[in-house]
This record gives C-alpha cells, structure tokens and sequence, in this order.
C-alpha cells in the first residue's frame, strides 16, 4: 500500500515536454522549380519573399527541381525543397513579422519593430542550412539585418551574417566558412567543403550595451544537446532587426540554402528526432475567379487550408481593396475598385501560429483594362530659356511611351528618363501584356528660380495642388525652408559604429518640431548622432545655388556631398 500511495503523489509531477513553436521557419515547401521571389510559405514572416528588383528570371533564385529533396545534416527534422542561386549579383530577403501581438512580441518593445529593442533583453536563435555548390570565390550566406527592405542587408550597418565571404573567408589559401558583424569578418577554423551542406546556428544574447553572438557550425549535438560554440563575438552597441537575408552567388546554382528557423531555444532552432515540433498551419485560397469586371463578386474559401497536427482553426480576411476584414473559412466580396489587388487569408492555429496566403485579383472596366497606376518624378524644370526639362518614370508597366504635343515619340535616356525637354505640354501612353492602360497629359513648367532677377511674390500661392510628397528627391519645393523637405526621419549613427544607421533613432528625444533635443544623445551605451539627408540628385537643393544653414544652439555641423 505504501509503494501505491508514492505512485499517486508522484504522478501528478509527471509532464510531457511541450512541443516547440517557431518564431519564424521557412522550410522551402513549395513547388519544384518555382521562382523564390513573391514564394510565401512557413510562419513568422510579415511578407513573402523578395528578391532584389522583384527578379523572377531563371535560371536564378528559385526552389530545388524534382521530387521534395531537402538538405539534410545528420539528424536533423527536415521537410520539403531548398532555394537555390544566385544571379547577377541580386540578394533575397524576407521581412519578419515584428508587429505588436506577433511571434517576436517579447522581443519587441511596444510601438517599436524591430527585434532586439525589449527592456528584457532575452536570447534568440537562428539556424539555417547552407551549402556552395560553385567551386569558386563566389560569395555564399544568411542572416538578419536591420533594414526594412528584406533583400538589402547593405542598407544598414545592422548586420549578422554567416558563410562565404569572397574576399573575407581566404585564410592560407584555404576557404572558411566566417561570421559577419557590420563590416567586420572572423573567419573561422573550419573549412568550406564544395557541395557539402554546413548546418549553421547563431545565438544572439540582447543586452542593454551590446548583442552577444555566438556561432555553432556542423555541431555534434542537436535536439536537446548543448554544444559548443565555434566563435563567440559581441557588439559595441544593441543591434535590432527586421529581415532575414540571404545571397546565393553571382551565377546561377552557385549556392543552396534550406531550412530558417528562428526560436527561442537551441532545441527548437536545431531539432532532432527527439524533439516535438509544433508545425506552423498553411492557408490555402480557392475562387470563384480572380479576373473579371467591376463590380466583380468573387466566393473565396479557406475550408482547404490546415494544421499538419490537425487543430483548429481561425481565419482572417484581408480582401486588398482598403474594405475591413471579415473573420470566418469562406467570405463573398465584391470588388469595386479597378486594378491588380490581393486577396490575403490568414490563418490561425490554437497555439497562435499562423500563415498567410495570397490570391491575385485583376479588376477591369467595361473596356476590359484598368490604371497601370504609373508614377512620375519631375526632375528638372526648363530653364528661363524653355528648355532643358527631365521627367523620370518611376513606375511603368513593360510599354510606355512619351510623345510631344505633334505627336512625335521622344527618346529614352538612362532606360526611364526622357531629357531636354521644353516647356509645354506632353502626352504619356503606357500598357501591359495584363491589359492595364494609361493615358495622361504633363506640364514640364519654366524653373523661375533660373531666370535673371526673379524674386517670388509672397502671396502669390495661397495653396498647392498636385504636389509629390515632400522629400529630398523632389525637385518641388513650395516651403521656403528647405529643411522641411528632408527625408521623414533622421539617420542615428555613432563614430565608432563605423556604419550608416546604428538602429537607435527610437531612443533619441526630439522636440515638437522633429528636431533632437541634444546632441550628442547618449542611448544604448553610446553616444548617438544623427544625420539629415537634405537633397539626393541635385532635386530639393539644386547645384550651383548658395544657401544658408540656420541652427540653434552650439555644436558642430558637418556638410557632405559635394558641397563647398
């Protein structure tokens, strides 16, 4: 009796191991051969992925051809494809999803997005497989960045990154796979094996005056092991971050990578057959019909997507068109406004896990084509004598053409610009294989500022219309304070980040006219700067005019770019 009565007081004891959760994973479970750009698959991510100027073209980045094959290394929990690459030297990226309420919430601070900024500090893992197929100085890797566009990790000097690093990873004649922090490299004593796949593991620890990083390459223990790191570094400042990155090589086939997993735990980020995952759902959207003209009704279901371990779920609708979402597996939407829209379905799953599809929507008028939605930068008005105007075409679909009011098509400088343009009237014409149209007329007005004399009147303008946004790359300026067309948000930087942006422009107080209080500022241990970008291509400040700086207070301003 008394051997039953220890039983009964130590069972209630007796737990299961609670299965791990992703904070990000992207296993490349997707169609064989497909183009990775716009790919959308795994949890934990903001966006699908993006491949530097929306590249699709193959041979480049795409997934593995042939049945489900993924890298593998030793015992590893692996699932579907692997991405393969690269191409003319094009970088991919995918932003994380870092929102309030989300998978990185307890590393996030509130109204922040970038992970890494918590009070709490806390440690995070990532891993990755990695593999370089060219037997070449190629440059192979993954990571995460601070910036927000996912593909361009030379954004900001916020950067982690592991692999082959042309030029970085050389030691005595020997390739090494190496570690990046911003700019600085520490190869390590490992050797690059050409069509091998290296498993790769970095801890960052968060802390208030530095980011601990430890790597793990090809480690001897997985699952609930705990191995030794390989290097171990630390940052002079927090580094925060929003995308995960990776660059496959120059050419095509050059590189493979597989399996992104961020977590909270080496078990999670690295996990063998002893480890229970807890498998993010997938969403999957079915119409009624994605084309069609307004108003266009169109049934959408959910009912197919699912949990891999067979939960419930909730879905979420976001319909693309600005309408509110609607919550339930099937919705009935009708689409009013013209043009390409997305149709986005996310679901959740009971652990708070979720995925997100999208479904492409085209919405014509009775004529069966819709805005191409091009967009336009005035980059030069005519001179005082009419002439010497520059449009710049932003945003065009494949044809597009520029003609002058005799109807005469114009010639194309730098692949979207039209030059030497006189003043008067244009008639811009562009369509796309998709059937989107546009028809519109341009002024390119006299430049008062170039003629001799001119003074503007002072009441001249009560209120403008048709203006682009204020910023530094517009040559509109209706503020006669130039410093009102800066970029929205100054760039902290601190000498001896020896990088653009050190990540702590959150953490600098600014007076109610957006200007910082004290400078320098001192913020997550060291002493922050800022920097104003003020005019880029000669458009909010043009050359060859004087002007003055005012600023209030003591202190030293420096002035770059070509300015004397």
């Amino acid at each position: 009796m008394r051997i039953h009565q220890l039983l009964l007081l130590l069972l209630p004891f007796t737990a299961a191991a609670q299965p791990c959760t992703y904070l990000a994973y992207d296993p490349f479970d997707y169609p064989a051969t497909a183009p990775l750009d716009d790919l959308n698959g795994g949890s934990g991510w903001a966006e699908p992925w993006l491949t530097q100027n929306d590249d699709q073209t193959q041979p480049g980045y795409k997934t593995s051809p042939g049945a489900a094959n993924s890298l593998t290394f030793n015992q590893l929990q692996t699932i579907g494809r692997f991405a393969t690459g690269g191409r003319a030297y094009l970088t991919a990226g995918r932003r994380l999803n870092t929102q309030d309420g989300g998978p990185f919430d307890a590393y996030v601070s509130e109204f922040d997005e970038a992970i890494g900024t918590a009070a709490n500090g806390g440690e995070l893992w990532m891993s990755a497989l990695l593999r370089k197929d060219g037997n070449n100085n190629q440059t192979v890797f993954a990571g995460l960045h601070g910036s927000d566009l996912p593909w361009c990790d030379n954004c900001t000097g916020v950067k982690v990154e592991f692999g082959y690093f042309d030029g970085q990873s050389d030691v005595a004649g020997q390739r090494r796979w190496t570690l990046r922090i911003g700019d600085a490299y520490f190869p390590t004593s490992l050797p690059v094996s050409i069509g091998a796949t290296a498993f790769f593991v970095v801890k960052f620890t968060f802390n208030p005056n530095g980011t601990g990083i430890d790597l793990y390459i090809n480690p001897t223990e997985l699952g609930n092991g705990s191995p030794t790191p390989v290097l171990s570094q630390s940052t002079v400042m927090p580094f925060f971050f929003r995308s995960a990155v990776t660059y496959l090589g120059n050419d095509p086939g050059n590189g493979s990578v597989d399996e992104i997993r961020l977590a909270s735990s080496y078990a999670c980020a690295a996990p063998d057959g002893s480890v229970t995952i807890d498998l993010p759902p997938v969403a999957v959207i079915t119409a009624s019909g994605n084309d069609g003209e307004a108003p266009f009704t169109v049934n959408l279901s959910g009912s197919t997507s699912y949990d891999p371990e067979g939960g419930p779920l909730t879905y979420e609708w976001n319909f693309g068109d600005g309408t509110p979402s609607a919550m339930g597996a099937s919705q009935t939407h009708t689409y009013n406004d013209l043009g390409q829209l997305t149709a986005r379905l996310t679901v959740t799953d009971q652990n708070g896990q979720q995925h997100t599809a999208i479904y492409p929507i085209t919405v014509r008028n009775q004529s069966g084509d819709f805005p191409c939605l091009s967009s336009f930068s005035l980059l030069k008005q005519a001179d005082c004598d009419g002439t010497g105007g520059i449009i710049r075409i932003n945003d065009h679909p494949e044809n597009f053409t520029l003609k002058n009011v005799q109807g005469l098509d114009l010639p194309l400088t730098n692949g979207n610009e039209f030059h030497n343009l006189d003043v008067g009237l244009y008639l811009y014409f562009a369509s796309s294989n998709a059937g989107c149209s546009d028809n519109l007329k341009f002024i390119v007005p006299i430049d008062s500022n170039t003629c001799p004399g001119w003074q503007p009147q002072q009441c001249d303008l009560a209120i403008g219309t048709n203006l682009s946004g204020f910023a530094d790359w517009v040559p509109e300026r209706p503020m006669k304070n130039l410093m009102k067309h800066v970029r929205p948000e100054p760039i902290a930087f601190n000498d001896d980040c020896f990088c653009w942006d050190n990540g702590n422009l959150a953490l600098i107080q600014f007076d109610e006219n957006g200007y910082p209080t004290q400078i320098p500022q001192q913020a997550n241990g060291v002493p922050n700067k800022v920097r104003y970008v003020i005019s880029s291509e000669g458009a909010n400040l043009p050359p060859g005019e004087t002007y003055v700086l005012l600023f209030d207070g003591t202190g030293d301003l420096s002035v770059g770019g070509g300015v004397t």
